[in-house]
């Protein structure tokens, strides 16, 4: 059951509030910005698409001196992107993950999310 649940884990962000602890690492690495991605969506009969900036539920809050030009570039970098282009931008070798299997695990579910949240909002 466990499994099953953490399989499930990426639709948290689609639909909570999310604190975005912003580092400078934070822009290189595969899971902070996965998450950061799904925090920018809204869900539509036609899948995941860009929410809008005002009323946001994402907040983010800057560690170690970090400047806010890099929130800025990660909201630019991530706000205005389907899932094609997250898919694209996830794959590229210079997103870092610990676990190369976890990059090769999420990569798929880009799509697979759309998808479903495409069809749950259409019933």
């Amino acid at each position: 059951m466990f499994t099953r649940m953490l399989k499930s884990i990426n639709y948290i962000f689609l639909g909570t509030r999310v604190l975005i602890l912003l580092d400078r690492s934070f822009i290189s690495r595969f899971w902070t910005q996965f998450e950061a991605w799904l925090a920018m969506r809204r869900a539509s009969s036609k899948g995941l698409v860009n929410a809008p900036l005002k009323g946001a539920r994402w907040s983010i809050r800057l560690l170690y001196g970090c400047p806010e030009a890099t929130a800025t570039a990660l909201q630019q970098e991530w706000l205005v992107c389907d899932h094609e282009t997250a898919f694209a931008k996830l794959s590229s070798p210079d997103v870092v993950v610990t676990n190369q299997n976890d990059k090769d695990e999420q990569l798929p579910r880009i799509a697979k999310i759309n998808e479903d949240v495409r069809r749950m909002m259409d019933e």
